[in-house]
């Protein structure tokens, strides 16, 4: 029943995702245009360093969040024969914090208008949407895992699934911030 939770709110999120993408990841043509005939005009797009730094900071804390709880819940997991995990699974509520990532895209983006916001703050977002459906994907391997339903290679499978995730969101914030 959850895993259908997971799998109907990450296709809620993907096609909002993509919607979202569309209205705003794209700068417009006439914004393009402007910036090709005065290059300065290009130049005073970018946002503020203090802007910038409230950005870094804004999208680095929301990955930061989803790190430090999925390493809680892989420490939790390793204690056998306790409710760690069970413990950890209900009180981050995890499987469904696609709020935290969403709130900080919304609070990132704000600095942005359509004529500097770069493309790669649309990937971080949909990718942070990634994180979140993987983690999900993880917790449920893992409590197969832990009835024996899934090996060891599943759950490391899982969780380097959730790592090459995280390398992708921090890619996109090195992006983000080279174009602001």
């Amino acid at each position: 029943m959850r895993i259908l939770f997971v799998i109907a709110a990450a296709a809620l999120l993907v096609g909002c995702g993509n919607a979202a993408q569309s209205s705003t990841s794209t700068p417009s043509t006439t914004a393009t245009a402007t910036a090709q005939a005065n290059p300065s005009a290009s130049a005073s797009a970018h946002i503020t360093a203090a802007q910038k730094a409230q950005v870094q900071a804004t999208l680095q804390a929301a990955m930061d969040h989803y790190s430090t709880q999925f390493a809680a819940g892989q420490t939790a997991l390793s204690h056998k024969g306790t409710n760690d995990f069970y413990n950890w699974r209900h009180s981050t509520n995890i499987e469904q914090d696609v709020q935290t990532f969403l709130d900080a895209f919304r609070k990132a983006d704000a600095n942005y208008n359509a004529d500097n916001e770069p493309a790669a703050i649309a990937s971080w977002r949909d990718d942070m949407g990634t994180v979140q459906a993987d983690i999900s994907v993880w917790v449920q391997v893992a409590v197969s895992w832990q009835i024996n339903q899934k090996t060891d290679a599943d759950l490391a499978a899982a969780a380097a699934t959730v790592g090459k995730d995280f390398d992708d969101v921090h890619a996109d914030l090195a992006q983000i911030l080279a174009a602001s």
